[in-house]
């Protein structure tokens, strides 16, 4: 991942404190920056935001943007998998599975990327992987993007990369999918 994009990405984080409607960040206030966010690989969007930033601002960050999911292929999902530190794999891990409705725990599994620690974590948190009223009021205020567009692009990842569904419903399905069982 090249410094260009960490610059813009930083540039970004310090300019959405100051002109972003909601906080950390909102739809309007990336809009104005698609164009320039869409010339640079999307996987180190994904990297750069997740593992250099909060993980409140990484969430709403991605919860803004489902351009950056389109048109990825499975060695960007793999290589997103293999390069998020400790700090990238919670945002990402919970706003894959949430949003997207992916099931990527089992990616992590096979290369025993902490394991544990994030079956230990979102174990204690699991309600963390569902989506709440709250959060679903943000994405139809227009503060997100539309949830719709996330679930379509999530779809096609499901099917054009093979990726496992989310059973992101109840508790126990949730802990079966961190446990990496087959429903």
């Amino acid at each position: 991942m090249g410094e260009g994009i960490m610059d813009f990405l930083r540039k970004l984080y310090r300019d959405s404190q100051i002109e972003s409607e909601y906080y950390p960040i909102d739809r309007d206030f990336l809009k104005n920056h698609l164009d320039t966010l869409l010339l640079f690989d999307r996987a180190d969007i994904v990297l750069g935001v997740c593992n250099c930033f909060p993980e409140s601002y990484a969430m709403q960050f991605l919860c803004c943007f489902p351009e950056v999911w389109e048109d990825l292929e499975r060695h960007d999902i793999n290589r997103m998998v293999s390069n998020l530190n400790d700090v990238g794999r919670i945002p990402f891990l919970e706003f894959t599975y949430k949003i997207l409705e992916l099931n990527l725990f089992s990616e992590f599994k096979a290369i025993s990327l902490s394991h544990d620690r994030l079956f230990n974590y979102f174990a204690e948190r699991w309600h963390d992987l569902t989506l709440n009223e709250e959060e679903i009021e943000d994405f139809e205020d227009g503060s997100l993007a539309r949830l719709e567009a996330f679930k379509i692009v999530g779809l096609k990842l499901q099917y054009g990369l093979g990726i496992a569904r989310a059973n992101n419903h109840t508790r126990s399905s949730i802990i079966d999918d961190l446990k990496c069982k087959q429903p």
